[in-house]
């Protein structure tokens, strides 16, 4: 029993979530729905009871291959649960985790039902929208993202600095072209490049995106030149001092 801090995350033959047991130790959880089983959706923030077997996350020991273990270690996941068809999580009473990240996991989750509702009956079209703008690959086949590597657009289903660039550039232009003041612009701006950064899960390299433009305001506020490469040379080191794993 625990927390629940990654929403039930959906595909053909399983659904997932993340339980926190303790603070900062989460454990996977996968569960296999039976045939015409209707899936339960689990929000952020509810605490829930399941039955599932559980283990330590193993690495194939070949050598080169991916480490694992250690990837869901830098996630504070410890164990994956694996829970039989035919048994469902219980909701307890009471709520958990922090307001202002269930308040974020719903805005994600009003934004996939959405493209839900726009293309659907195309489920091919709905999960690689919903990887290319929320960065949710839960529902992606095989398949279809061995045709992204082969013509070498793979980059396009994963979330990168990009989005938040067309994002600023777009809502910057907008506001300008409104007569919005210029810091005005820029403030509101920053808000929304973070609000995305952590809505589309807070992949390390829109956070930095985001980090970036938040300096770009910063020296504009205090009237500095602004030259990128201080720019990204600050955000690297502030990225080198709390997470030295992603250098």
């Amino acid at each position: 029993s625990g927390c629940v801090v990654q929403p039930t995350a959906f595909s053909e033959d399983r659904e997932q979530f993340a339980l926190e047991l303790a603070e900062g130790a989460l454990a996977r959880v996968t569960m296999s729905p039976r045939p015409g089983e209707t899936g339960i959706e689990l929000h952020y923030g509810q605490l829930v009871e399941v039955d599932a077997r559980v283990r330590k996350p193993r690495n194939f020991r070949n050598p080169g291959a991916f480490d694992y273990a250690g990837y869901l270690a830098r996630r504070h996941i410890y164990w994956t649960a694996y829970s039989p068809a035919g048994h469902r999580p219980r909701v307890l009473p009471g709520k958990c985790g922090n307001p202002a990240m269930a308040m974020i996991y719903a805005v994600r989750g009003a934004a996939l039902k959405r493209i839900g509702r726009l293309y659907a009956g195309d489920k091919r079209i709905e999960a690689i929208m919903e990887a290319m703008l929320l960065g949710e690959s839960s529902r992606l086949e095989k398949v279809w993202t061995e045709s992204f590597r082969r013509t070498g657009t793979y980059h396009a289903l994963v979330i990168s600095g990009l989005h938040i660039t067309v994002l600023a550039g777009v809502l910057l232009f907008m506001l300008r072209v409104c007569a919005a003041p210029e810091m005005w612009a820029l403030g509101i701006t920053v808000l929304a490049a973070w609000l995305y950064a952590f809505v589309s899960g807070g992949s390390a390299p829109v956070v930095r995106a985001a980090g970036g433009f938040t300096l770009y305001l910063v020296a504009r506020f205090f009237y500095r030149r602004t030259r990128i490469l201080n720019l990204l040379a600050a955000v690297a080191i502030v990225f080198l001092l709390f997470d030295p794993e992603q250098f």
